[in-house]
């Protein structure tokens, strides 16, 4: 069908189609419903649906919810298989109060494609999915939370040129292959969970500073501070032969987790029983002056992988002490303790000429 007006719901639930399913830029003022539906591909291209229930979907071929596109109360694509691609460019999905895009679950033979004016005003929820070629989210404006936890991607991870209100981008214990993304886009993100996010390689512009800046923890560092972050990309950095930057990601991440461990002390133990405190006293004491070793340790060594670092303490060490001693010659308070030179005559001379130098 192109072009159709349908009021009402047209309910599809359980249907086995032979021939692909095209609705090209009609109107549904109801619902659409394929739950639990089998086609060969479905096209909704430049459609506008109420709400799109394609829940357990099973598609043989593609799934088309672009050029247009519109669903005024979300998109349930939970638990669906799709074999070919799943493609959104420029589609609108709203659903202010919830899941614009709910995809939990679903499963996709190739590549899924949110791009090209792709808008999400709701949440985009993709936990769970698994996704055999790439996720490209390109060019899209997304106002809502992004989840992607628990998911897997076997080839790229494209994050570039987001727009809009990304309230939380989470990609806890998601795994991709290569991550391509740029800074732009993680300026739009709020806030970003990325606890045992894992990549086997990175395709981007971004410089690794700008790395070690998004992944520092927030005021309060006991509770949002993990090392693993910083460990996957230091791992990357160092297996595409980047070990310089490999090495700041790892001095940062032991810089944070130092501090994180010595106020959870200070917090365990910052409490007005004088019994308690009496108990913790020295447990505190003792993570002080470890805390204080530990900088110490970091200034000068940048925790053993920053060794560098020890050649400005030895520079300036080596500058204080040659003006610390020219200062005490030049004002006559360093002689020799021989007595044959002392009354020598040219340390006489010598002496002289500093006198009166100074």
């Amino acid at each position: 069908m192109r072009g159709s007006w349908i009021d009402g719901d047209l309910d599809f639930e359980g249907c086995e189609f032979s021939r692909p399913v095209k609705l090209f830029t009609c109107r549904f003022s109801g619902e659409v419903v394929f739950l639990d539906a089998h086609v060969p591909v479905l096209y909704l291209s430049g459609s506008d649906v109420a709400n799109l229930i394609l829940h357990r979907l099973r598609s043989d071929g593609d799934v088309h919810l672009r050029q247009g596109f519109r669903a005024q109360a979300g998109v349930n694509l939970g638990g669906a298989q799709i074999t070919g691609s799943l493609t959104c460019d420029g589609g609108h999905f709203e659903n202010v109060e919830g899941r614009a895009l709910h995809c939990n679950g679903m499963t996709v033979g190739a590549d899924v494609f949110l791009r090209d004016g792709f808008q999400a005003t709701g949440n985009l929820n993709l936990r769970r999915a698994r996704i055999t070629g790439n996720l490209q989210i390109i060019k899209a404006e997304i106002n809502g939370l992004v989840d992607l936890q628990s998911g897997r991607v076997d080839e790229g991870f494209f994050w570039k040129n987001i727009s809009g209100d990304v309230t939380t981008l989470d990609l806890t214990d998601t795994s991709v292959g290569v991550l391509r993304d740029d800074l732009e886009s993680w300026d739009a993100v709020k806030r970003s969970r990325l606890k045992g996010f894992r990549y086997d390689g990175i395709d981007s512009d971004i410089r690794v500073r700008y790395r070690i800046e998004h992944l520092a923890p927030t005021k309060d560092p006991v509770a949002t501070f993990d090392p693993q972050p910083h460990t996957q990309l230091a791992k990357t950095l160092s297996t595409h032969g980047q070990p310089v930057g490999a090495a700041r990601v790892r001095f940062y991440r032991e810089k944070h987790l130092r501090a994180a461990i010595y106020a959870r002390v200070v917090r365990e133990t910052g409490t007005a029983s004088w019994k308690i405190w009496t108990q913790t006293f020295w447990t505190r004491k003792f993570a002080e002056i470890a805390y204080g070793l530990l900088s110490l340790f970091r200034w000068v060594f940048g925790y053993g992988h920053l060794p560098a670092l020890v050649l400005w303490f030895v520079g300036g060490l080596w500058l204080f002490s040659v003006l610390l001693y020219s200062g005490v010659f030049l004002s006559g308070q360093m002689a020799p303790n021989s007595a044959v030179v002392l009354t020598s005559a040219e340390w006489l001379e010598a002496v002289a000429g500093a006198c009166g130098a100074v």
